[in-house]
């Protein structure tokens, strides 16, 4: 409000302006956050949705997503929906109390599904031969070859968004021993990978499921029990979710073709 009657040099009241803008149903929204998207990225976004959008229903449901996820106690809970109006909420203690995020236990989980398909929720250790113990390719070419053959269809794809560990010689080598053929994948997409859902979905019943561990203490026993209520969490999810996602990904190709590379609502 104090920009716009900046740019009128202050010639019109405040309350008028708000009159104003009421006839015109005009609101103030809080803008979406998402990755930043530079030309270039936009530019492989969109080759890559053209490259794609030839692909029928049947081709989406030989396709097989997979990502990373970071579980943190307490982050992902569902707000919770009151009648007490926001500027009476303090007052009267109608609050959800959060903790600061970055601060609990945390582990970063793996899983990959297709419409009809999915992996467990698999926690990724380190590999204890790394220098600074951190998740390598010899960790990702492990956990391919333990999982993808239970997943991977005949004929079908296996997308990952090309992380450093993913993209090493001995992970892309186990993939060709495999038979397993890997979709090119743009970066900064995170509208384009539906398991982007799923995580969000899991996060909910976890909590749902595990209401104790919101608030739980930062220990080891805490840490175990996330992960095991995680991945409770994950199997949870009923399978029908699992295709009605498959089935958005030629609506989010098209998305990305109409906005030319840039942000879709995904």
């Amino acid at each position: 409000m104090r920009d716009l009657l900046r740019e009128v040099d202050n010639d019109c009241k405040k309350r008028c302006m708000q009159s104003l803008l009421r006839s015109m149903d005009k609101k103030k929204w809080i803008q979406k956050k998402r990755p930043f998207i530079t030309v270039a990225h936009a530019e492989a976004r969109l080759e890559w949705a053209i490259r794609y959008q030839a692909y029928t229903l049947n081709d989406w449901m030989r396709v097989s997503w997979s990502d990373e996820c970071i579980v943190e106690r307490g982050v992902g809970v569902k707000p919770i929906w009151t009648f007490t109006r926001p500027r009476d909420q303090c007052f009267e203690g109608d609050i959800q109390p959060v903790r600061a995020s970055g601060k609990g236990v945390k582990k970063m989980l793996w899983a990959a599904f297709g419409h009809n398909r999915r992996t467990g929720l698999l926690p990724l250790d380190g590999d204890p031969l790394a220098p600074r113990g951190g998740v390598t390719s010899w960790v990702i070419r492990n956990l391919y070859a333990a999982f993808l053959p239970d997943i991977i269809v005949e004929g079908g794809e296996f997308m990952h968004d090309g992380a450093g560990p993913h993209r090493g010689n001995i992970v892309k080598q186990i993939l060709r021993e495999m038979n397993i053929r890997v979709m090119s994948w743009p970066p900064y997409s995170l509208d384009l990978n539906p398991i982007e859902n799923l995580w969000a979905l899991m996060k909910v019943e976890l909590y749902r499921l595990h209401p104790e561990l919101e608030h739980a203490p930062d220990t080891d026993a805490t840490l175990d029990a996330l992960i095991q209520g995680a991945q409770e969490a994950w199997h949870a999810i009923d399978n029908g979710i699992l295709y009605r996602l498959a089935t958005t990904m030629d609506h989010r190709v098209k998305s990305v073709i109409e906005a030319k590379g840039w942000y879709t609502k995904y």
